[in-house]
C-alpha cells in the first residue's frame, strides 16, 4: 500500500473519531434532551386537554342539566293536561305536544293491576306494557328501551294518578356533537348511569382512550368526554416533529462544517507526520519532526518520535559496540581455553607403580588453573595452581608460572630453594597488578617413597591411609603477593596403597540449586566411601557426583583435581 492510501485511511479514521466524538458530546445530548423535552411537553399537552375538557364538561353539564329539565317540565305540563282532557282528545293532543316539542316518540299508559296498557284508546300498537312495569315505583325515571319504536331514543318518564307518560328524545338534540375544527380532535361523548344499564354514545371498544368524567347536576348521571389517545400521539407527533426539523437540519450543518473544520485542522501535521514516518521506515534515519501550527498533541508525538529516533540509534550504536566487544570477549575466552588446555598433560608418568588420573571442568569464564606432572631422575613433582582472575590474562599468568616452575625443577633440588626462586621472579611480573597464585607442589622420591609437600596459599590436599582422611597442609602465603625468604615444608612416608588427591578450589566452592558449597566435608566422605583402588574411575565417579550435585546452576570456577594411587 502506498503513502497517499495510508493517508486516505487515517484521514478517515480521524474523521470517523471526529464524528462519533461530535455525536457523542452533542447529537446523544440534543438527542436525549428532546425526548425528554417531547415527553414533558406531550405530559403539558395531556393538561391542557385536561383542562379543556373539564371546561366542555362542566359547559355540557349545564346544558344537558337544562335540556333534561325542560324535558321534565314538558313532561309535567303534558301529563297534568292529558288527566283534564277526554280520550277523544289525547291522540291529537298527543302528536300536538311532539310536533311541538320536537319529540321523537311519547306515550300516554296506564297503571291497572300492576300491568301497563295504552291510555290512549286510539293507539292500536301494543296492548301490553309489561316489559316497562319498573316504571311503576319511580316518580321520573330516564332509560332507553329496545321495544319501543325509537330504540336509540333517550326516554323521560312521569308516573302519577296510575297513569305513565312517556316521552322519546333523540340523543343529537342532548349530545350535541363538538366540531373537530374548534378542538383539533373528535370528542366523544357519553351519558349513562351507575350500573351503565341506560348508555348513550359510542362505547369504549378496547380503545385508548383519554377520558374526563362529570356528574350531571339534577339527575343520577353521569357525562363522559373521552378522546382517543393514539390519535393525540400521533397529531401531538407530528406537531412537534415539525417543529423541531428545522432546528435538527440547523445543527446537523453546524456539526457538519465544524467536523469538516477540524478534519482539515488536524490533518495537516497528521499528514505531514505520516509522511515522515514513512520515509523514516524506508531507511532515512536522519530526519526529524518539526513542530506545526494548530498541531497540539501531534506536535507532543513528533518530539516523542524525535527522542525515540535519537535513543534507538544511540542503543543501536552501544548494541553494536557490545556486539563486537562480546564477539572480542568470546574469541579470548576460545584462545584462553586453548591455552589452558595446551597446559593439561599429554602423556604419562614412566613410573609403573604410581596409578595416575587427573580431571578437569572448564567453567563458563576460563580461569588460571592449571596441574603439571614432571619426573626428575627418581623423583617425581606433582602440582597444581589457580592463578586469581579470569580470561588470557589469567592463562598467560598460568603458563608463565608453569614455565617458571618447570625451569627452576630441573636446575634445583631443594623445594624450598624452587618455591623462593619461582616467586621472587612471579613477583616481577605481578606485583603492580594485583595478581596472585595458589599452589600445591609435592615431590615424591621413587626409591624411599617419602613424599615432601608444600602449600603456597592453597587449600589442602588429602592423603587418604586405608579409612583414615589426612590432611595435607602448610602455613605459606600465596605467589606473587611478597618476598619469600624460606617456605614451610612437610614430609610424610607413603605407604602401599596410599591414595594422594589434589584439587583446586573450584572443587569445594560448588554450588548447588540451594547455593549450599560441596564442601570438603563431602568430598571426604567421598573419599571414605570408594573403595576401588583406580584412579581413573575415582575421578570419573566424582566429576559424575559434582556434576549432579550443581545441575542447573551456573559454574563460577574451573573445576581441577588429580588422584594418585601408590601399588
Amino acid at each position: 500500500m502506498n503513502i497517499t492510501n495510508n493517508i486516505k485511511n487515517y484521514k478517515s479514521n480521524l474523521a470517523s473519531r471526529i464524528f462519533f466524538i461530535c455525536f457523542f458530546l452533542l447529537i446523544l445530548p440534543l438527542f436525549i434532551y428532546n425526548i425528554v423535552l417531547y415527553q414533558f411537553e406531550y405530559n403539558q399537552k395531556i393538561d391542557d386537554i385536561t383542562n379543556t375538557l373539564n371546561l366542555l364538561a362542566n359547559e355540557k353539564v349545564i346544558i344537558i342539566d337544562t335540556i333534561l329539565e325542560s324535558k321534565k317540565n314538558i313532561l309535567n305540563d303534558t301529563l297534568e293536561e292529558l288527566n283534564n282532557l277526554p280520550l277523544n282528545k289525547i291522540n291529537d293532543f298527543l302528536n300536538i305536544t311532539k310536533e311541538s316539542f320536537g319529540l321523537s316518540d311519547i306515550y300516554f299508559l296506564k297503571i291497572e293491576n300492576k300491568n301497563i296498557f295504552n291510555a290512549d284508546p286510539s293507539n292500536k300498537e301494543i296492548k301490553n306494557y309489561s316489559f316497562l312495569k319498573d316504571l311503576i315505583n319511580k316518580e321520573y325515571d330516564i332509560f332507553q328501551c329496545g321495544n319501543l319504536l325509537c330504540k336509540d331514543c333517550i326516554y323521560l318518564s312521569k308516573v302519577a294518578n296510575n297513569k305513565i307518560l312517556i316521552i322519546g328524545v333523540s340523543p343529537e338534540n342532548i349530545l350535541f356533537k363538538i366540531p373537530k375544527n374548534e378542538f383539533f380532535f373528535d370528542i366523544l361523548i357519553n351519558i349513562y348511569n351507575t350500573d351503565k344499564s341506560f348508555y348513550i354514545g359510542q362505547k369504549d371498544q378496547d380503545l385508548d382512550f383519554f377520558k374526563i368524567e362529570k356528574n350531571l347536576n339534577n339527575f343520577d348521571l353521569q357525562l363522559l368526554l373521552k378522546i382517543d389517545l393514539n390519535e393525540i400521539k400521533k397529531t401531538y407527533k407530528n406537531q412537534f416533529f415539525f417543529k423541531n426539523t428545522f432546528k435538527l437540519i440547523i445543527l446537523f450543518a453546524l456539526v457538519l462544517f465544524f467536523l469538516i473544520f477540524l478534519i482539515k485542522l488536524f490533518s495537516k501535521p497528521l499528514n505531514y507526520l505520516l509522511n515522515l514516518l514513512f520515509k523514516i521506515k524506508k531507511g532515512d534515519r536522519t530526519l526529524r519532526y518539526q513542530n506545526k501550527k494548530f498541531g497540539f498533541e501531534i506536535n507532543t508525538i513528533g518530539n516523542v518520535l524525535n527522542e525515540t529516533l535519537d535513543s534507538l540509534i544511540s542503543h543501536q550504536n552501544q548494541l553494536i559496540k557490545e556486539k563486537i566487544d562480546k564477539q572480542k570477549y568470546i574469541d579470548e575466552m576460545e584462545i584462553a581455553r586453548d591455552i589452558q588446555l595446551s597446559m593439561l598433560p599429554d602423556k604419562i608418568l614412566n613410573n609403573k607403580d604410581l596409578d595416575l588420573s587427573f580431571g578437569y571442568l572448564p567453567a563458563k569464564e576460563v580461569g588460571g588453573d592449571f596441574f603439571d606432572f614432571i619426573e626428575k631422575k627418581d623423583k617425581t613433582f606433582f602440582i597444581i595452581a589457580d592463578i586469581c582472575g579470569k580470561g588470557i590474562p589469567a592463562c598467560l599468568y598460568a603458563l608463565n608460572l608453569r614455565s617458571i616452575l618447570r625451569a627452576y625443577i630441573s636446575v634445583t633440588d631443594s623445594l624450598n630453594e624452587i618455591l623462593v626462586k619461582t616467586n621472587d621472579l612471579f613477583i616481577k611480573d605481578t606485583e603492580k597488578k594485583y595478581i596472585f597464585a595458589t599452589l600445591f607442589i609435592a615431590e615424591y622420591d621413587n626409591k624411599t617413597a617419602n613424599l615432601k609437600y608444600a602449600s603456597m596459599g592453597h587449600g589442602e590436599s588429602i592423603l587418604k591411609r586405608n579409612n583414615e582422611i589426612i590432611s595435607l597442609k602448610t602455613q605459606n602465603k600465596a605467589l606473587g603477593i611478597e618476598k619469600i625468604e624460606k617456605t614451610e615444608i612437610k614430609d610424610i612416608k607413603i605407604l602401599k596403597n596410599d591414595l594422594l588427591f589434589v584439587y583446586s578450589d573450584g572443587v569445594t566452592d560448588l554450588l548447588d540449586i540451594k547455593h549450599q558449597a560441596f564442601g570438603i566435608k563431602n568430598l571426604e566422605r567421598f573419599l571414605q566411601s570408594f573403595d576401588d583402588k583406580d584412579s581413573k574411575k575415582l575421578i570419573e565417579d566424582l566429576l559424575k557426583k559434582l556434576k549432579e550435585f550443581s545441575k542447573d546452576i551456573f559454574q563460577y570456577d574451573d573445576i581441577s583435581l588429580f588422584s594418585i594411587f601408590f601399588k
